[in-house]
């Protein structure tokens, strides 16, 4: 016996995707099948059931609407699972046989941020180790807010392990013959998953970290260095597959300019979580945390995570927060200059909500709102929008690209556009 064709492309697919649990669209749904739909069902607690595949068994099967797979995908990740999303790439009207399907996507802890509670004021990092020669190489971005970054040190254990400590990443990556002793302290430490590739053709080339960034910075790193950021970079363009042009500095530092604080100095001053509940509340930014925005959160808690232990620098640093905090004419000339803008885009959204059709309307307060495009990115508009509506506002990870992806599913079906209006500006009408 053998596969159907449809089984067939889903094991192509898979096969090139064996780490990740794939979903694959079929019509208005994801479906999981063999050890993926076992995985899924027992992790999200959805119901097993069996498809017809061309062998003597029914493969095992289970589904999620697509339009609510943000939940599940959130669900997954944090459970430490890479998810492979597998959607139809041409008409099905045109295409000839079977549909063609491919992974537009591929989300994993190190590359999926959420968007909601305490961890919104949190860096969602992700981080390559390389290590060579005497001496570690690390490199460390969060893809959401574009940061990357990259420094070199010494071989000790202690050094590296106050590092990832500090930096606290969601996913490592490491060469397949990484000491898997120190793994397991990296682990304990971070609770990260630990992504192995085979680093000697695992990475990018030179002229692809120029592109990225810029030939200055790629020219001032040092091998290790150079070689942990294209190792990064890689994983970073073939899980998203699109090019990101949020991320486009690539900082190179020092670790010397930095307060060393290992592990457990941490876990016991309770810089940023209580040791009791893991939680914020009762640690020192807690107490400290007067920010408005997630970005000033995020901010705040670098600075506590890694105090400066040069005295130019604190100074310089002191001096900015003093020119912010005294100069009440420089605070609400901002104030008054962002304040027209975004009130415009809250009215418009208002606006909108009221106009919609009730059946329509239902489904948005029941789902929330995502926002998307270049404008969701000013820190705490989703807030103030979701304060003026009652009605939960998220952010997509994609959310600059997704503007881009969105307009090229429309221009699929420009050949169907009533011939009046081709060519022509389109406007939304009562």
């Amino acid at each position: 016996m053998a596969l159907t064709p449809m089984m067939r492309q889903y094991m192509e697919i898979k096969d090139k995707y064996q780490d990740c649990i794939l979903f694959y669209r079929l019509g208005d749904f994801y479906e999981m099948f063999f050890e993926d739909a076992k995985t899924a069902s027992r992790e999200l607690e959805l119901v097993l059931t069996g498809r017809e595949c061309g062998l003597e068994e029914r493969a095992p099967m289970c589904g999620i609407p697509f339009h609510a797979a943000a939940n599940y995908i959130s669900r997954l990740v944090g459970k430490g699972f890479k998810v492979a999303i597998c959607e139809q790439v041409e008409d099905p009207a045109v295409a000839k046989g079977i549909v063609k399907r491919d992974v537009i996507k591929v989300i994993t802890p190190g590359t999926y941020s959420e968007n909601n509670g305490e961890e919104e004021y949190k860096n969602t990092y992700i981080m390559a180790i390389y290590n060579s020669d005497g001496y570690y190489g690390i490199a460390s971005s969060d893809i959401s807010t574009g940061e990357f970054k990259t420094t070199f040190f010494k071989e000790l254990k202690t050094t590296l392990l106050d590092e990832v400590s500090k930096i606290s990443p969601k996913e490592v990556l490491v060469d397949v013959n990484f000491n898997e002793e120190l793994l397991n302290e990296i682990h304990n430490i971070s609770n990260a998953l630990i992504t192995k590739k085979n680093v000697m053709n695992f990475n990018c080339t030179d002229e692809e970290l120029i592109n990225q960034f810029s030939e200055v910075e790629e020219a001032g790193l040092d091998l290790r260095s150079k070689i942990a950021s294209s190792i990064l970079l890689k994983y970073i363009l073939d899980t998203q597959k699109m090019s990101l042009s949020n991320i486009n500095v690539l900082e190179s530092y020092d670790i010397v300019n930095y307060m060393t604080i290992d592990s457990s100095s941490r876990r016991n001053l309770e810089l940023t979580e209580n040791l009791k509940e893991k939680s914020k509340k009762g640690s020192l930014i807690w107490v400290l945390d007067k920010t408005s925005t997630t970005m000033g959160g995020r901010t705040l808690r670098k600075w506590i995570e890694e105090p400066l232990i040069n005295k130019e620098e604190i100074n310089k640093r002191l001096d900015s927060v003093d020119e912010l905090f005294n100069n009440i004419y420089f605070t609400e000339e901002l104030r008054e200059a962002l304040m027209e803008p975004v009130s415009m885009i809250v009215e418009s959204v208002k606006s909108v909500l009221e106009k919609t059709p009730p059946e329509l309307a239902a489904d948005i307060i029941e789902k929330g709102i995502l926002m998307t495009g270049g404008g969701s990115l000013i820190d705490g508009l989703d807030k103030l929008i979701e304060e003026n509506t009652g009605i939960n506002v998220s952010i997509a990870s994609n959310t600059v690209e997704a503007v881009a992806m969105g307009t090229g599913e429309v221009l699929k079906y420009a050949d169907k556009l009533d011939n009046n209006i081709s060519n022509k500006e389109i406007t939304l009408i009562d």
